[in-house]
């Protein structure tokens, strides 16, 4: 009998909030074996770049605010 993967993506990409049952699932996931871990790396990426891309953003309206 197979274990069906957690979706990691889907319960760090895909939510706006974190909640503290989701540090369980987590870690339930990544027990999982080495999958869950690349798929932990790919959702890190997806998450650096929105961050970057919101970053600007950030910045020009602190800059508009300021003269």
């Amino acid at each position: 009998m197979t274990d069906t993967l957690i979706d990691l993506r889907a319960l760090l990409v895909e939510r706006e909030e974190f909640e503290g049952s989701m540090v369980s699932k987590l870690r339930e996931g990544l027990a999982q074996g080495g999958q869950q871990i690349r798929s932990l790396r790919e959702i890190n990426d997806t998450l650096t770049k929105r961050l970057a891309a919101a970053a600007p953003r950030s910045r020009r309206s602190c800059t508009s605010n300021s003269g």
